[in-house]
Formats: structure tokens, sequence, C-alpha cells
């Protein structure tokens, strides 16, 4: 390589402007996306016209949700938090970007964030951005994730509710106290995992590397492509033992396939990670705020309901109690473990909360402000279940756990039968639960690092006699 002081002059030169130029025209890229946008009018920061480094710093450290929510307490309902990304956390935006026929479609963040961008011929269910291919993949699994189809399960899902709740009492019985989360996180990964492919994939997991498989793509696409080939053959040596939600699609004497083993192996890793940690954590947080001291009237009623039934009740009759229904709505209020998901302006700009949105900029909807919003649910944030006594239509549209629309969270209805019947069971099973010392609140405060978890990442409960 020639060292650029033996360069003639003239090439110097020549790089020189080359350079000035270069940085022109970044430094007007920065200026006109800071001033020359509709942009510009929004409130939010100082800093957010700039750069987008901030907001990354509090993705990395796990306060993105808190950030947000801090920054629409300060400018109201339209925040812009970066450059290009505009924050809302009102009724009539939420509907908009999420509603039926939406025009805005999910950004590329998507394909990133699975770590799938430009890798397969499908990036799966979570991760596509044309409207067209989810309707189509999502047709695929709709009867397989109906509630009749979730029903139809019921004695795989419920045996596995009972062995995770035994094994939490055995231990807490042994030891003193005993982490619940664990054991429901095992609870959800197992039921995701046996119904997906009707047999228990933990088998093939070492336990004390669960959490490093599910955090990484590449292994769950191992995962996903072991499964495939086990259930294949599972199928061969017992084919009219095969019901599970991924049976039409691995039955090996089809002529041909709907789906490839990689596009299986993407849904696969989609679903266990989908399908055990916010059914864990949502049942985690749903644990906490019964067993809170200052829920102890809310914990004696539904004691008091689930009473009424045998803890062998059939789901049906569990699903249907009243309170507990409106109790595990107020957690999920509360607690609810979704992110704020980005969304693309189209080609035509919008108009959302009031301001011009153009195209190409990146708004999302803040559901953790918009679910816990005093002004929509008319008073503080306390566990009150009776608030759903009356829902008005705006409580109704902001209440979004699971999100609205056509991007509705698939496993809904797997997820509502875990968390129904696994905190029935529980408290059938556990009715003098109590937090052990080692749980606070600090340790119970939200850590976000794509969904609400608790910091201490445990919950431990002792049994008093």
């Amino acid at each position: 390589m020639v060292p650029l002081t033996t360069l003639p002059t003239s090439y110097l030169q020549i790089i020189q402007v080359f350079a000035s130029i270069i940085l022109i025209v970044k430094i007007s890229a920065v200026i006109k996306r800071a001033y020359l946008t509709p942009l510009r009018k929004l409130p939010g920061p100082w800093y957010a016209k700039w750069t987008d480094y901030w907001l990354k710093w509090n993705v990395v450290t796990g306060n993105r949700t808190q950030y947000i929510d801090g920054l629409h307490k300060t400018y109201g309902h339209c925040v812009r938090i970066s450059p290009d990304e505009v924050s809302f956390s009102d009724i009539n935006s939420h509907r908009t970007l999420h509603s039926v026929g939406s025009q805005f479609r999910k950004s590329e963040w998507y394909k990133k964030f699975t770590n799938s961008e430009g890798k397969f011929d499908s990036p799966g269910l979570f991760a596509m951005t044309d409207p067209r291919e989810h309707g189509n993949r999502k047709i695929l699994f709709s009867q397989q994730f109906s509630n009749s189809s979730i029903m139809s399960k019921e004695s795989v899902i419920r045996a596995n509710i009972h062995m995770a709740v035994d094994k939490f009492s055995r231990d807490a019985h042994v030891n003193g106290f005993a982490d619940i989360m664990k054991w429901w996180t095992f609870l959800a990964t197992d039921v995701i995992a046996e119904l997906s492919f009707a047999f228990n994939l933990l088998q093939y997991l070492p336990i004390e590397k669960l959490q490093v498989a599910l955090n990484t793509s590449s292994r769950l696409n191992e995962y996903g492509f072991l499964a495939i080939q086990n259930h294949k053959e599972f199928i061969m040596k017992n084919p009219d033992a095969s019901n599970c939600l991924f049976s039409r699609f691995l039955d090996p004497t089809k002529s041909k396939a709907e789906l490839s083993d990689q596009q299986l192996a993407q849904e696969a890793g989609n679903l266990i990670v989908a399908g055990s940690d916010t059914t864990s954590i949502s049942l985690t947080f749903l644990t906490y705020a019964l067993l809170r001291p200052c829920n102890r009237e809310v914990r004696d009623k539904l004691v008091d309901e689930i009473s009424s039934l045998p803890i062998d009740a059939p789901a049906k009759d569990i699903m249907m109690l009243p309170y507990l229904k409106k109790v595990i709505e107020g957690s999920l209020r509360i607690y609810g473990g979704g992110p704020s998901l980005p969304r693309v302006v189209p080609s035509s700009g919008a108009m959302l909360a009031g301001y011009n949105i153009p195209a190409g900029t990146t708004p999302s909807t803040q559901k953790f402000t918009m679910m816990r919003d005093s002004e929509i649910f008319h008073d503080t944030l306390s566990f009150n279940p009776d608030r759903w006594n009356a829902p008005t239509p705006e409580m109704k549209d902001a209440y979004s756990p699971f999100l609205t629309g056509p991007r509705t969270c698939l496993g809904m209805h797997l997820a509502m039968f875990e968390i129904t019947c696994g905190i029935f069971h529980f408290l059938k099973k556990c009715p003098t639960a109590q937090i052990a010392p080692s749980t606070t609140d600090e340790s119970m405060e939200f850590e976000n690092y794509f969904i609400m978890a608790p910091k201490g990442h445990a919950l431990y409960l002792r049994l008093d006699l």
C-alpha cells in the first residue's frame, strides 16, 4: 500500500475533495432529518432529532420501555424517540397502526431481530413483513391454534401444569422456599414443545443450558430440525398417534409438503420462544400480584370463587370463572410482557395523533403506557379486577396484551389456557404460599430485553403451614 505522503499533490487534493463531499453529504443528511422534515414539529427530547444512541443505550441496559414511558409522561401521547422513530400511546394511533387492512407493515427490524435477514426463503410468521405472505402462513396454523384445538389437548397441558406445581411444592417443602418462575418456565416450554412435536423436546436440551438455547437463533434452528426429524420418525412408527400442532406439515406419507423443513424449523424456533418466556413471565407476575400483602382482598375473593370447583375440574369450567378472568385481565394490564413493536409509514404518509408523519418513518405503539394509562382506566395502577365489570370501548382497545388486528398473537388461546389453569391449580395446591424475603419489590421491577421480565429473574415463595 502506497503511503499518502508519497502520492502526488494532485491525488491528495482529489482525495481531500471526495472526503469533503462525503462529509458534507453526511452532515446535510443529519441536518435534513433534524430540521427539514415534518418530524421536526413533534415533541420529544432535543437529542432525539440528532441521534438514536441514547435510545440504544436504554435498549442494551434493559430500560427501553421505561425510558419511552417516561418520555410519554413528559411530552404526551406522541413523542419522537430518535431521528426516524416515533412512539404513540393514544388509542386512535393504536387502532390505525394495528387494525385489519392497515397499510403499516412490519419494519425490517423483525428480520434483524430473528437473525433471518437474507438467510432463509422465509423468515417465519413473527418476522414476515409482507401482509399477504403473513396472512397465507397464518391460515396454515390457525386451525391448530384455535381455541377448540387447544382445548382438545387439555390432558397434555394439565399434566404439565400439575407436574410444575408439584415440583415447586416439593422444592419449597425441602428447602423452605422455591422459585416458582423457574417451574412456570419449564411448564410453558414443555407444553409448547410437546404440543408442537408430540414428545418432550426438553429431553434433548440440557436443562442448565436452556436459556442459552432459547436465546440463540442458530441453536433454535438446530433443535427445530432435530424435532422435525424425530417427529417424522415417530409418525412412521406410530401412524395413528400424532396429534400435535405441526402434524399436518410433518406427515412423511404426504406427497407434497406445505412447508419445507427450513420453514418449519423457523416456525419451531419462533414458537419455542413465543410460547415459553411470555407465558411464564405472565404467570410469574400474576402469582406475584396475588401474593402481595396489599392485594390480600383480591386473593381471598379469588380463592373463595375457585373453591366452588374441585381441583380436577374440566378446563372449560375453570375458564368460565368470572372473577378469575378479571384477575388475569387485571394482571396482564399492569404487568403486560409484550413490548412496543415497530411499523413503517407507507409511501402516502400518515396523520397520527394530529401530526403529519412522513413515509419511511418507524412508528410504534407504546403498549406499556397505553395499557397502564390512568386517563383510560380512570384511576391509579391498583390491582383492581373489578374495573372489568363494565369496561368502556377505550379500555377494551387499550387492553392488548396479545396485540390486535391481523397480527394478534397466534398462541393467545394456548397462553390463556396455561395462565388460567396454571394459577387455578397453584392456588388449589398451594393455598398457604407467601412471598419469601429473598424476593423484594426491587427484584420484581421490570427489565426490558424485548419482553418485560422481573430484574431478579426469579420469584421465591415459601409455603406456610
